[in-house]
């Protein structure tokens, strides 16, 4: 049986209309706990797969050339705040790492993620000629505002809330993120 969200397929689980339950994740954890579904009932452990954003460096060179696509990405490192995502999008139950293995595999190699730093990323941005805009959007020396269009599955709502919550985060550079969410198929 397949369920549109991961809503029905938690009730279900606890009717017992079915034995096991895949393609839940940490955000569905504290669902799952007001379904009803004791602890015990949850095989909850850390697994090797992660939540990314993916920045598509030829396009925003395209956009701003290849110094400011350089700058902006070196700044994008310091205006997340990943604490907060973590603590308001998944309720604390993941770890931020800052490359693309998991603890869990032997060839994890630690990884120092830049720290949240707002004033460090504004300084980068201004130092690569981004000046803010009257209307609080930066625009790039060769003219060009930096909007930027973030897409995400519509059908994981964690992941559209990150990038809503990202959004607010850039906004605080100068960046303008519009979060689109598209339809998916399958979760």
């Amino acid at each position: 049986t397949y369920y549109a969200d991961n809503t029905a397929g938690a009730a279900s689980f606890k009717n017992g209309q079915i034995d096991v339950a895949m393609d839940f994740n940490h955000t569905d954890l504290a669902a799952l706990k007001t379904a009803g579904i004791p602890d015990a009932n949850v095989d909850a452990i850390s697994g090797t797969t992660y939540e990314q954003n993916s920045w598509n460096y030829a396009d925003l060179t395209k956009k701003f050339g290849a110094d400011g696509a350089k700058a902006l990405m070196t700044a994008l490192h310091y205006a997340y705040n990943k604490d907060e995502i973590i603590t308001r999008i998944t309720g604390g139950t993941v770890t931020a790492i800052c490359n693309f293995n998991s603890p869990l595999t032997w060839w994890y190699k630690n990884v120092t993620c830049p720290t949240f730093d707002l004033a460090k990323a504004n300084s980068i941005l201004d130092a690569a000629g981004f000046k803010l805009g009257s209307d609080g959007i930066r625009v790039a020396p060769n003219g060009t505002k930096a909007e930027l269009l973030g897409c995400t599955s519509a059908g994981r709502p964690y992941r559209v809330n990150t990038l809503t919550l990202l959004a607010t985060q850039l906004k605080a550079a100068g960046l303008k993120l519009d979060v689109h969410p598209v339809p998916s198929t399958g979760g």
